[in-house]
């Protein structure tokens, strides 16, 4: 029993340690922008949509493999392509060398994190599950909050060419100790020929905690399109506070996740679900009530609400939407990071694309978007309950 904890410690760890290499990825560089387009003569907005494209889509192929092969070779496959991509896009001198690559990087980082949330399912179950997606969660926001300042500092003293030297030795090192120290977490290999898309829609809590999971996860993503116009054009903030309160954000949803961690000690996965999406809806409201308003308390404060309530709702919405699920758990949790990927995009992109009055349609959307959430997740427990009643009836 000891050894089977420690396997589970140790796995839950890698989890925390692999999840950095996604976002790793996008933030690291993002200060380097401006010397990237005037190095390519291009903007560089493609490449950060070409990584996550990639990072979203080929996670059905490697949750495939890994209930084929295991957990541990395909972090393994993943790593080795994202430190080689990585030293080559230190090398790269033409645009579109440097697109391709970053499509490639992107392909090794969605292995990485297709291993790092399939593990927390193998290892953990029911609350205890939900109570490790929150540490993962937390682990997940650890770079956004530290990653641009880092890539600040490298460019004050080096290129652009440096994040990615630095991704590769971070990528090597991954590689390293995955392959000495990881243990596999896999217990039985599946024989499925393709992701099992199909078989996983009987599934009502998979569909019901998933659009929940994208849903919350489209409007964080929002406020990372929304906020640079919101904050900077509209309350009048300088790029140097503008960075200091988006990082601060990111601390907020690490605090509020490490919270969440331990307040499932003694509160269910439902009840702290419920919280978080009230939060969210609240929060939504508030903001729709502000948007004439151009300070930045009144779009601050209702994104800190945000933030706190999805800390809250999405590891026990990951958990709860893979409940059910006892076989090709790879493709499973795959599919519903490569949905949450797709919704979040399509999201915020169409709030992206209004010109005025954007707070309020920001607000309206997720107020709407948890609400309906909240609907769903009703439903599904009465249908649940009846189902209950209706097997104790005819026993």
């Amino acid at each position: 029993m000891n050894d089977c904890k420690r396997i589970k410690k140790t796995s839950a760890f890698f989890s925390m340690f692999l999840v950095l290499f996604g976002p790793l990825g996008i933030d690291l560089y993002i200060a380097s922008f401006i010397e990237m387009s005037n190095f390519f003569h291009h903007d560089m907005a493609l490449s950060l949509s070409v990584y996550l494209f990639s990072l979203g889509l080929f996670q059905i192929f490697w949750g495939w493999l890994s209930d084929r092969v295991g957990r541990r070779p395909v972090a393994l496959i993943g790593l080795f392509i994202y430190g080689l991509s990585s030293f080559l896009l230190f090398y790269c001198e033409q645009f579109e060398s440097f697109i391709f690559l970053r499509g490639v990087q992107g392909i090794g980082a969605a292995a990485i994190a297709l291993t790092a949330f399939v593990t927390i399912r193998d290892c953990f179950e029911g609350q205890e599950a939900a109570r490790y997606f929150s540490l993962l969660n937390a682990s997940l926001n650890i770079v956004p909050s530290l990653a641009p300042i880092l890539g600040s500092l490298i460019l004050s003293y080096y290129s652009w060419r440096e994040n990615f030297a630095l991704l590769c030795i971070f990528g090597c090192f991954g590689f390293i100790i995955v392959l000495f120290k990881m243990p596999e977490s896999l217990q039985q290999k599946s024989q499925s020929r393709l992701p099992p898309l199909l078989p996983l829609l009987k599934y009502k809590s998979y569909i019901v905690y998933g659009f929940t999971c994208s849903s919350a996860l489209s409007l964080i993503l929002s406020h990372v399109a929304l906020s640079p116009d919101i904050l900077i054009n509209q309350s009048g903030i300088t790029p140097v506070q503008f960075s200091l309160l988006f990082g601060s954000n990111a601390v907020i949803i690490i605090i509020a996740n490490l919270l969440n961690h331990r307040l499932m000690e003694n509160i269910s996965s439902h009840t702290m679900l419920h919280i978080g999406l009230v939060l969210m809806m609240v929060s939504g409201v508030v903001m729709s009530l502000c948007f004439t308003s151009t300070s930045v308390v009144s779009y601050i404060i209702p994104i800190y609400m945000l933030s706190i309530g999805f800390a809250f709702m999405m590891g026990p919405a990951n958990a709860l939407a893979l409940s059910e699920i006892k076989k090709d758990l790879g493709s499973a949790t795959a599919i519903l990071g490569a949905v949450q990927m797709a919704i979040p995009a399509m999201i915020s992109g169409a709030l992206s694309l209004i010109q005025e009055d954007i707070k309020f349609y920001y607000g309206l959307s997720i107020t709407l978007l948890m609400l309906c959430s909240f609907v769903f997740i009703r439903l599904l427990s009465t249908s649940t309950v009846s189902v209950e009643k209706i097997k104790d009836s005819t026993i």
